[in-house]
């Protein structure tokens, strides 16, 4: 399996395991930690863009946070035409906001959103 789809399963797994969590809303919805974004027009990202995420995770992971990436139409609720560099998911909003400010020393503008996740 490819890092990427590893990466997808182990978030889908994530996801299907929060499921069970009573903090969590009925219908599949999560908390995740947005660190960046980066212009992923239909889906492709250039050697900048490509670049850029890398920096992003890096400073994240300076800060102890594991991030993936994702094209935002995965999200529902996300803005189209994004590669989201975001941790989680988690339970609840408070999880989610901690975890958002450990990044605040290394990268700036984390922002915390509430989303259903689709890997396929």
């Amino acid at each position: 399996m490819s890092p990427t789809g590893l990466r997808r399963a182990l978030v889908a797994a994530a996801v299907m395991g929060a499921a069970t969590n009573p903090a969590r809303a009925d219908d599949g919805r999560a908390w995740w930690v947005v660190v960046g974004t980066v212009s992923a027009s239909h889906n492709r990202l250039t050697p900048s863009a490509e670049a850029e995420l890398r920096r992003i995770e890096t400073a994240a992971r300076r800060c102890g946070v594991l991030t993936f990436q994702e094209f935002s139409n995965r999200f529902t609720l996300f803005a189209r035409g994004q590669m989201v560099v975001a941790a989680g998911p988690f339970p609840n909003r408070a999880r989610a906001d901690a975890v958002a400010s450990k990044t605040v020393p290394c990268i700036s503008g984390a922002y915390v959103k509430n989303s259903l996740y689709k890997p396929e």
